[in-house]
């Protein structure tokens, strides 16, 4: 219930998609710019813009598969935003899965364009700011007032509108921000101090939390603009003064409450770095800067404060500069010089020690003598004059060394935050200069890469050319033995003609050598009686 809803319900799950006014307005705009009004976008442009957050493919494997619901292999703008939500749960070491998508989370990181879209975002919010101050008007805007209330009213607030801080601590504790900031959070939320919250302060809260998600840094008081019209104090007017006189309270009571006391001492002792009692101007002008007023009301209040024109201020100090500084922030003007009430406690002079006696070197002849007293009336005017106006000068050369002290502080604070800056840009140079060397390095494996691909390839294509001439002579040799088989088998059946023949003519030969050898063994009788036999 801790965010706020987006789109419909996910026909799978029956979760809706709950994203904060932010989260909707940068994906919806990245939806656009990607899908280039298209009401989809396909596998391919997807895997190349998620692939701008950095994680690995198993991580984006499985964002894939949560977000793309229907498994078409495409993102509606249901889809895309489901995926930018479960890649910033990722990089902020949550686990991908849509149970944790309430979880409050910064906008991923997806490189230069949510960068460039969150600094849009700021400049808008800061014109904002600029709009409303010193108006009536309300930073927090009419429909961010609308989501605030409607988690509210989930939280089950009492009869008189406000919720403990039992429920709402469960609520801002699920933002995980560290609980020291929450604290500050709550502390300037809770305006009355009565350890609850109504649907102002609740909105004031949630305004903070998700500011400091952004990366924003918490106000030491809360401004103007983030104070309910209807709880900003109404200006007084001059002739009123004397009644709000008369109603002051009584000398010996601070203006300073004991709840705000406690407040203020924690960032006194937050300033306080060397653990002396006290701080200087530069310790706690980021603190002062923080409420947004101007330097010279800011030196009135340094001035009022420092008492003792030291250049310094105690716990009690603080807490009353802090006091005047919330009070001007609310609309009411700083006095002109301290109230009896407003005096810190252990700074205050005893009542009735009277006020002081001139010291007195020692006397002199010319005291005692009877010259002394004589009346000097016609000079005595002179001299209060005179002594009245060394009164004034004095306090002015006492108001503008402590003002040249402040300057010289400030001044002081500035060259830290420059050769602080200076430092920055050193190290950022550096930091360039390395990648730079990264990027050359890796500019030049990537040519001897190359040249291997290339290589590589040259070898490949000549084994090629190899592969097919030797495939040619294979088909060329297959060939060959097919021919030599076939001449073998011509001459097996030639020789098998052969081999008949020779058979047969043996065979005849036999009969002629029988029929021989029975001539030859014939009678004479049976041999030829011829004359010429």
């Amino acid at each position: 219930f801790f965010f706020f809803f987006f789109s419909t319900r996910d026909p799978r799950t029956m979760s809706s998609l709950q994203l904060n006014q932010t989260e909707s307005f940068v994906f919806k705009d990245l939806f656009k710019q990607v899908a280039k009004g298209s009401e989809h976008i396909d596998a391919g442009t997807a895997v190349v813009f998620l692939r701008k957050s950095g994680l690995d493919d198993t991580a984006l494997h499985k964002i894939w598969d949560l977000a793309d619901r229907n498994a078409v292999g495409m993102l509606d703008e249901w889809g895309f935003c489901t995926a930018l939500k479960l890649i910033a749960l990722a990089q902020n070491g949550h686990d991908i899965a849509l149970e944790h998508m309430s979880a409050p989370t910064p906008v991923p990181n997806m490189g230069d364009v949510t960068k460039v879209m969150m600094d849009k975002i700021k400049e808008q919010q800061a014109q904002r700011r600029e709009s409303v101050s010193g108006t009536d008007q309300w930073l927090i805007a009419a429909d961010e007032k609308s989501k605030y209330d409607s988690v509210f009213k989930q939280l089950e607030p009492d009869a008189n509108n406000r919720i403990t801080g039992k429920k709402a601590r469960h609520v801002l504790m699920n933002s995980k921000l560290p609980k020291e900031t929450l604290g500050r959070i709550w502390e300037l939320s809770d305006m009355d101090h009565d350890g609850m919250l109504d649907d102002c302060e609740f909105a004031v809260a949630m305004h903070l939390v998700y500011k400091c998600l952004e990366g924003g840094e918490l106000p030491a008081v809360l401004p103007e603009s983030l104070v309910p019209p209807s709880r900003r104090p109404k200006s007084v007017p001059a002739d009123t003064a004397a009644a709000a006189a008369a109603t002051a309270p009584a000398a010996d009571q601070w203006v300073v409450s004991a709840e705000e006391k406690k407040t203020y001492d924690g960032f006194f002792r937050s300033a306080d770095k060397d653990n002396d009692g006290l701080v200087k101007g530069q310790e706690v002008m980021t603190i002062f800067m923080s409420s947004k007023l101007d330097k010279t009301t800011l030196a009135h209040i340094w001035n009022l404060c420092d008492v003792n024109k030291s250049g310094t201020l105690n716990s009690e100090q603080f807490a009353l500069a802090m006091h005047l500084i919330s009070q001007k922030v609310k609309g009411v003007d700083v006095p002109a010089e301290l109230n009896a009430n407003m005096i810190p406690p252990s700074l205050r002079k005893p009542q009735d020690a009277g006020p002081p006696l001139p010291a007195r070197s020692h006397d002199t002849a010319a005291d005692k003598s009877p010259a002394a007293s004589i009346p000097v009336a016609s000079q005595s005017g002179d001299v209060d004059g005179a002594r009245a106006e060394l009164s004034q000068l004095k306090q002015l050369k006492t108001q503008k060394e402590a003002e040249l002290k402040q300057t010289q502080q400030t001044q002081q604070a500035v060259g830290n935050d420059l050769s602080a800056v200076k430092q920055q840009v050193l190290n950022e140079r550096k930091a360039i200069e390395e990648l730079q060397q990264q990027l050359n390095k890796q500019q030049s494996d990537q040519k001897s890469q190359e040249a291997e691909l290339q290589k590589i390839t040259s070898e490949l294509k000549s084994l090629t050319a190899e592969e097919a001439k030797l495939k040619q002579q294979l088909t060329a040799g297959k060939a060959e033995l097919q021919r030599v088989l076939a001449k073998l088998n011509q001459l097996k059946q030639e020789q098998a003609k052969v081999s008949s023949s020779v058979q047969r003519l043996t065979h005849v030969k036999g009969k002629i050598d029988a029929t021989v050898n029975v001539y030859k063994n014939a009678t004479p009788a049976q041999q030829s009686t011829s004359p010429w036999g």
